[in-house]
């Protein structure tokens, strides 16, 4: 304001002897204001600081898996917003811990199938898709994960760890063409049953989740901590959050 002064007046306002010091904007949370928001100063987003080399509690094949794929981990991680360990956790499941299916050969982390890919040849006849690179396949694992299962970074902002889990165990991509129980696709999806928001615990049957489509039969509602159905159309879900919170990767437990 008082350079704006300046410009029309050609001095400065009495009130400022001096042109005012420039004040570089920072997150410091000052304790003698009372805001009616809440301050940004908690976020732990870019401070993961991960042990330097895996936990003794990883078997061999997971201390290797960690030492190969952490740092694409993080990469993904700091893209959709999901911890480094729900990813780890995720990707060792679907390959083996890299073992078998996706990697190495084929790079494809996620054991996803995607579009216009060439399929994997190296994995027995699992169908999933091949790509070049490794950094192309933690690309369209990105994607996926921000676009066909965007629900799983909506229930792990809002309800945790464990329903990310089940959540994606349970929730099929839109048309994915696989008849599965579809977990809590009321809150993550806007479906609803007989008019009605379906219950975060509650299973539909169905080939496509389809956003915002009204289904007629739902499943009973189950208890949080039942497990059944919670594989759905994938190979994780509940094993997966079982996984996560295991001392080996529980260190790996932030958003880079």
């Amino acid at each position: 304001m008082a350079y704006a002064y300046y410009a029309l007046n050609g001095e400065y306002p009495t009130d400022f002897s001096n042109p005012p010091t420039v004040e570089e904007p920072t997150l410091t949370c000052e304790g003698s204001f009372n805001p009616n928001v809440p301050c940004p100063c908690s976020s732990s987003s870019g401070s993961c600081s991960f042990p330097s080399s895996s936990p003794t509690s990883c078997s061999s094949n997971q201390q290797t898996f960690i030492n190969n794929y952490l740092g694409s981990a993080e990469t993904a991680s700091s893209q959709t917003g999901l911890p480094v360990s729900f990813i780890l956790g995720h990707w060792g499941l679907e390959t083996a811990w890299g073992t078998s299916a996706g990697l190495p050969s084929c790079n494809n982390p996620g054991n996803l199938v995607v579009s216009g890919q060439p399929t994997c040849t190296t994995c027995g006849g699992c169908g999933v898709s091949s790509f070049s690179t490794l950094a192309d396949g933690v690309d369209a694992y990105i994607s996926a994960m921000n676009n066909k299962y965007a629900f799983v970074k909506w229930a792990y902002d809002n309800y945790g760890l464990e329903e990310a889990a089940k959540a994606l165990g349970a929730g099929c991509e839109p048309a994915s063409g696989y008849s599965s129980d579809i977990y809590a696709t009321g809150r993550y999806n806007g479906v609803s049953c007989n008019g009605e928001a379906v219950d975060n615990n509650c299973y539909i049957s169905s080939t496509a989740s389809g956003n915002g489509q009204d289904y007629s039969v739902c499943a009973p509602v189950v208890s949080n901590d039942d497990c059944d159905g919670c594989n759905g159309c994938g190979y994780v879900g509940c094993s997966l959050y079982e996984t996560i919170t295991t001392s080996c990767l529980s260190p790996y437990n932030c958003v880079t």
